[in-house]
């Protein structure tokens, strides 16, 4: 079986404790946040 890392972006940092969540509790463990938009880390 391919392993599969799905790549997450979140329009609001709200998002990210559902998602994050789902992607869990359906047997996804990890997952590549970018922070490439205007809710990235540095602002």
């Amino acid at each position: 079986m391919d392993k599969i890392i799905p790549v997450v972006v979140f329009k609001k940092v709200e998002e990210r404790t559902e998602v994050l969540n789902a992607l869990k509790n359906n047997g996804i463990n990890c997952a590549e946040i970018c922070f490439i938009t205007d809710i990235r880390k540095d602002k």
